[in-house]
């Protein structure tokens, strides 16, 4: 992580590092995280989100074993 600074035209420079350690090299999604946005490769962002690979009932069942009621 870097603080950035914003250009005229409302364009950051990513560090070339910092490109290379995200596998950056063409597509992003850039996501609101509270104050601060991450940048992540298209690739990668779509690969760590990928829907089909959550178990929602054990997470329902989590839920309801704290004693939360969904």
């Amino acid at each position: 992580a870097t603080d950035c600074e914003v250009d005229n035209q409302g364009r950051i420079l990513l560090p070339a590092g910092l490109r290379n350690y995200a596998e950056i090299s063409k597509e992003v999604t850039i996501v609101g995280v509270g104050e601060r946005a991450e940048i992540w490769s298209r690739q990668k962002w779509e690969e760590m989100n990928n829907l089909d690979d959550i178990d929602f009932d054990e997470i329902a069942q989590g839920i309801e074993d704290l004693g939360i009621m969904i």
